[in-house]
């Protein structure tokens, strides 16, 4: 398999795999590849997209967001009880 791999941070995790080619892995490939099914502390997918005519990016990006803001959602609540113990 071609694949490219890299860890961006802690959080994210970035594969990249010529989907167009016949060639290609099938998501469950990739997610065996890099491991994935290791991970279970922090939600991942497997979104196909293509860079020829940009057909699955706007799906994951939609993804990303949406988990980005639930992290960032419950940090502020985690935040707002930990100083409304601080002030009772």
């Amino acid at each position: 398999m071609r694949c490219w791999t890299g860890v961006v941070d802690s959080r994210l995790r970035l594969v990249a795999c010529p989907s167009f080619l016949p060639s290609s892995p099938l998501p469950a490939q990739i997610a065996d590849e890099v491991e994935l099914h290791s991970i279970r502390d922090r939600q991942w997918q497997i979104q196909a997209c293509s860079a020829k005519d940009g057909e699955g990016l706007e799906d994951g990006l939609s993804w990303l967001i949406k988990q980005t803001n639930k992290k960032a959602s419950a940090a502020a609540a985690a935040t707002a009880t930990d100083e409304r113990k601080a002030h009772a």
